[in-house]
């Protein structure tokens, strides 16, 4: 019973975080480009990279991924997956990474 509060409380969650999101969409009167890419092929097989990190590393971005809308949906072990395959960038100061 215990376990089943949990998931109740985790969807909960979930469907807040959701809705709030939804809510901002909707409150945005500009609506974005839609974007689309080449169909992935699903029947080959696909092995994620996998970059080492420290266990601070791993922990600051599942806790940054739990609280974000599009990463909700994944199981503990997708979510380590991603986080296995993220690897460590930088850049100079000033240099442009992200560009609308």
């Amino acid at each position: 019973e215990e376990q089943q509060q949990t998931l109740m409380k985790s969807s909960a969650n979930r469907e807040q975080t959701i809705n709030i999101h939804s809510k901002h969409k909707a409150g945005n009167k500009q609506r974005a480009q839609n974007v689309f890419a080449q169909p992935i092929d699903m029947t080959e097989s696909f092995t994620a990279p996998s970059y080492p990190k420290s266990p601070e590393a791993i922990r600051f971005i599942d806790n940054a991924l739990a609280d974000n809308f599009i990463f909700a949906s994944l199981t503990k072990s997708e979510r380590r997956q991603l986080i296995n395959a993220m690897k460590a960038d930088s850049a100079p100061a000033g240099e442009v990474i992200i560009q609308q």
